[in-house]
C-alpha cells in the first residue's frame, strides 16, 4: 500500500544533509512539493547545528513554512535546554511551532538512562517552559514504541494526563525507501487527532541535498485536529495560556526480576518478563536509534 500522496508533504533536515541547495529543494515536485520543513536547531543545553542559520534563512527566503526542532536530553535541566533553544532561535521562532525531539535513551548512551517517570518530568517541564518562552504550543517528535517503552512505560505506569494537550509528530516507516502508508501507530493514551505529522520514511530520495537520502513527512490532513494552515504562527491571534498542571511526580518503580532483549520482526524488543509477584510488566519495541 502506497503513501497517501494527497497529504501535505514536508522534509526534515540537519547538518547531515550537508549544504542544501534550497532553490532546487523548493522547486522539486516529486514525490510531492515540500510544503513545510523541520530544521534541526540544536541539542540539549549547549549544541547548535552548524547548518541551522543558513537553512533557517534560506527556507525563509523561499517562503517554505519552517519549524525548528531540538533534541532533548532526559537527564538534563529542561529549562536550561529550552533557554539554549530560544537563544538559537532569537527573534525568529519560525512559521510553525517549535518541536522537541524525543528519541534518546540509555541503550544509545548510558548518560540518557532514566526511569519513565523521570523522562516524563523532563519532557513535560520542557514543553511547558518552551510554551511560555515562545508563546505557542510546541510539538513533540518521537515514535510510539519509544514512548511506550521509555517515556510512558508499561504497567504500572499511568498515562500522563497532559499527553493530548500537545501536538505530536510520530515516526513510522518501512525498511525500504518507499513511504509508510500510514497512519502511524499510537502510543498508550494518545488520541489520533493529536498526531499532526507522520515521518513516513528515513530513506527518501534526496533532492537539493548533499546526502543520498532525506526524511519524508506527511501532515495528517484528514485526522489531525490542526491543519498546517491552522498552526502557522502568523495566523495565531493570541499566545496560548501556559499549562496549569504541576510538574510530574515520579511514580514508584516496579520491582524487576529480569530484563532481556530479543530480535523480533527486525526490531529490538525488550521484554520485562515478570515482577516479584509474577505479574507481566510490559512489552515494547524501540524504532528510533540515532539522532537524525
Amino acid at each position: 500500500m502506497a503513501a497517501n500522496t494527497t497529504y501535505t508533504f514536508g522534509l526534515d533536515v540537519s547538518k547531515y544533509q550537508g549544504t542544501i541547495n534550497w532553490d532546487s529543494l523548493a522547486s522539486q515536485t516529486k514525490p510531492s512539493k515540500a510544503s513545510f520543513v523541520a530544521i534541526r536547531g540544536g541539542i540539549s543545553w549547549a549544541y547548535k547545528d552548524p547548518e541551522f542559520d543558513r537553512n533557517w534563512a534560506e527556507s525563509k527566503r523561499l517562503n517554505v513554512p519552517r519549524m525548528a526542532y531540538f533534541v532533548i536530553y532526559p537527564n538534563e535541566d529542561p529549562m536550561k535546554q529550552v533557554d539554549n533553544w530560544m537563544k538559537i532561535l532569537g527573534d525568529d521562532i519560525g512559521d510553525l511551532p517549535p518541536v522537541i525531539d524525543v528519541e534518546l535513551h540509555g541503550g544509545i548512551n548510558v548518560i540518557h538512562k532514566c526511569t519513565p517517570a523521570k523522562y516524563q518530568a523532563t519532557l513535560y517541564n520542557a514543553l511547558a517552559y518552551l510554551e511560555t518562552r515562545s508563546g505557542v504550543t510546541p510539538t513533540s517528535y518521537t515514535g510510539s514504541y519509544f514512548m511506550d517503552g521509555y517515556v510512558i512505560g508499561g504497567w504500572p505506569y499511568p498515562v500522563p494526563t497532559w499527553l493530548n494537550r500537545y501536538n505530536w509528530w510520530l515516526a513510522q516507516y518501512l525498511k525500504i525507501a518507499s513511504e509508510h502508508p500510514g497512519p502511524p501507530r499510537l502510543c498508550r493514551g494518545l488520541d489520533r487527532s493529536s498526531v499532526i505529522i507522520q515521518q513516513t520514511s528515513d530513506k527518501g530520495v534526496g533532492f537539493g541535498v548533499e546526502s543520498d537520502t532525506v526524511d519524508y513527512n506527511r501532515w495528517q490532513d484528514e485526522t489531525a485536529k490542526y491543519k498546517l494552515q491552522d498552526l502557522l504562527i502568523s495566523s495565531i491571534p493570541d499566545p496560548v495560556e501556559p499549562p496549569v498542571e504541576p510538574p510530574v511526580t515520579p511514580n514508584p518503580e516496579p520491582n524487576y526480576v529480569k530484563m532481556k532483549e530479543i530480535e523480533y520482526d527486525g526490531l529490538m524488543k525488550r521484554i520485562g518478563e515478570t515482577d516479584a509477584n509474577g505479574e507481566e510488566l510490559h512489552r515494547f519495541a524501540k524504532n528510533i536509534e540515532v539522532i537524525k
